[in-house]
């Protein structure tokens, strides 16, 4: 019998042990459950190892390492103590010390209100929902991923037709400029010809019509009038010249000054239409005349240069305007492995209630007619993700600043506009998804939190 009461004092020992060593890990992370294992060494608090307490005094419901709270880790006693929730079956969290038993829950198994014992573990349910997003999420990186090494690939592909593009413009500019000033020089040289042609020709003609021209006949006496005596003074007078008489219109009869002015204003309009209707012919005859002396003369030895040089000229612009859109075209900052190359020339749109806005990268981005800035650079994300778009000096915000608008990227596999918003006045903020924001580094780690959700092990 004795032997039989020393076993089960052992027994209840341990088991007291045991509960209280489990006691001391209420809401310990697993990672710190190793530090909260009693080794005969009084306990240290976190924040300040050179204060000590007994182990008794750990999770009493006490404060005594205010600095961090780190004696209280399954209380609320202290104000900066934090509490642990295991959550098997979803993923653990971390909740402020003052939610642990205040009649909410906050841990989906229901830890934090162990003195209460009231909140549903519902942790299962809220897991399933989890690993399914994270099996989409996971689906989706790998299909962005293949599709951001196809979208690498072409532009590749496009940029070295583009430089190979651009050495072949540059080894025919020379020449195409030589061609150009070549035949201008032989316009010009035609040019003059023709125009002393032209003066030679004109003088010809003024000394042909001059030689045509008849002489002019002598100019011939004009008698003077004849002079008779004046009956009153017995004098020679001259004799006036009769009186000319403008005859009359036969088919009018002899009218009153008054009455001819009535008629005239009478027929005026009809004058003035006849007027018109006489210059419309005539311009017309003159159009007329244009077009076949354009269109129907034989083309001159001036008009051969004058079209040669012409396209010779446009063809060597076209030639410069190619190289300098190339050169613009290769000189952006494309990123790495040239995986901005995709959204170089394209526009992206989204529709809310209010406005459509539309984002182009390397060019501009709008709200309606309203500007929101445009294309500055891409900033790199501090957190090593994908960069952002930045867009400046838009239109000038009443009151305010100049439009500006930051664009992240997230990995989609498809490229759409599917966010914005406006977090200050007028500095917007929009979301667009891409399969170039899907990375092979954050496809490790969604896996590694695929493998592991769940699946918590939970250290005694």
């Amino acid at each position: 019998m004795r032997v039989s009461g020393v076993w089960v004092l052992f027994l209840s020992l341990y088991l007291s042990v045991t509960h209280a060593e489990i006691a001391k890990t209420l809401g310990v992370s697993p990672a710190d459950r190793s530090l909260y294992r009693s080794s005969g060494s009084p306990f240290a608090c976190r924040g300040n190892p050179q204060r000590t307490i007994p182990w008794a005094r750990v999770n009493d419901d006490y404060c005594d390492c205010p600095e961090d709270g780190s004696d209280e880790p399954g209380t609320s006693a202290c104000i900066k103590g934090k509490f642990y929730c295991s959550n098997k079956g979803y993923r653990g969290e971390t909740i402020t010390a003052s939610k642990v038993n205040d009649g909410i829950c906050d841990c989906c198994d229901g830890s934090d209100e162990y003195t209460r014992g009231h909140c549903k573990n519902n942790c299962w349910e809220m897991g399933q929902q989890m690993r399914k997003d994270a099996e989409e999420e996971k689906k989706r990186y790998e299909e962005g991923i293949q599709l951001r090494q196809n979208l690498i690939a072409e532009a590749a592909r496009e940029l070295a037709s583009k430089r190979a593009e651009l050495d072949v413009l540059k080894g025919q500019v020379d020449a195409a400029r030589d061609e150009a000033n070549k035949l201008e020089e032989s316009k010009k040289s035609i040019e003059e010809k023709e125009a002393q042609e032209r003066v030679v020709l004109e003088e010809k003609k003024r000394q042909e019509i001059e030689a045509a021209r008849p002489p002019s006949p002598p100019a011939a006496d004009v008698p003077e009038e004849p002079f008779i005596p004046d009956p009153n003074t017995g004098e020679d007078a001259q004799v006036p010249a009769p009186e000319v008489v403008e005859p009359t219109d036969p088919g009018l009869p002899d009218l009153s000054p008054e009455d001819r002015a009535v008629i005239d204003e009478q027929l005026a309009p009809l004058r003035t239409e006849t007027k018109q209707k006489s210059f419309w012919e005539d311009f017309k005859g003159v159009l007329v005349q244009m077009y076949y002396s354009i269109f129907s003369r034989p083309q001159t030895e001036k008009d051969a240069a004058v079209s040669a040089w012409q396209k010779a000229r446009d063809e060597f612009a076209d030639i410069e305007r190619k190289i300098k859109d190339l050169e613009t075209l290769l000189a952006l900052d494309f990123g790495p492995d040239n995986q901005h190359y995709y959204m170089h020339g394209k526009c992206y749109d989204y529709k809310s209630k209010e406005y459509t806005y539309q984002v182009c990268p390397y060019n501009q981005a709008n709200q309606g007619g309203t500007s929101l800035g445009k294309w500055d650079k891409w900033e790199s994300n501090p957190n090593g993700g994908f960069p952002t778009m930045i867009f400046d000096n838009g239109q000038q915000c009443w009151g305010g600043p100049k439009r500006s608008i930051r664009v992240s990227v997230e990995c989609g596999s498809d490229t759409a506009l599917y966010e914005v918003s406006e977090p200050a006045k007028c500095e917007y903020a929009a979301k667009l998804r891409s399969p170039l924001a899907c990375s092979a580094q954050h496809l490790e780690i969604l896996k590694a939190n695929a493998e592991t959700a769940g699946h918590e092990h939970d250290e005694l």
